[in-house]
């Protein structure tokens, strides 16, 4: 990955941050936003990333929950909801993928 993000993730991350925490938000969205077709989308993400633009929004939700975990007292399911995910077991799910321990564990540590 670039160390000084390129203009064009810059917009990435700011559309992603702006509406991360709407469940329905996703890459459509996200290629509607950029205006542009979902394959070229998935070129430049890829490209810069190494990751699909899925995965990017993923990781990027993921760590706003951290920020969350590490910052607030609000539960697991409001974490879950105020990052986007539809339900707390996902987000556990998700979480623990990525971190490699659920998100309860992770803020007690």
């Amino acid at each position: 990955m670039d160390k000084l993000p390129s203009k064009f993730m810059q917009r990435v991350d700011a559309i992603i941050q702006a509406k991360m925490h709407c469940t329905t938000f996703g890459v459509n969205v996200l290629r509607e936003e950029l205006a542009m077709s979902y394959s070229h989308m998935h070129r430049k993400i890829k490209q810069k990333t190494g990751l699909s633009p899925s995965m990017y929004v993923c990781e990027k939700r993921l760590e706003e929950a951290c920020q969350l975990l590490k910052e607030t007292e609000f539960n697991i399911s409001e974490i879950a909801l105020r990052v986007g995910f539809k339900t707390q077991t996902y987000f556990s799910t998700c979480f623990s993928t990525v971190y490699g321990l659920p998100p309860l564990q992770y803020r007690k540590k």
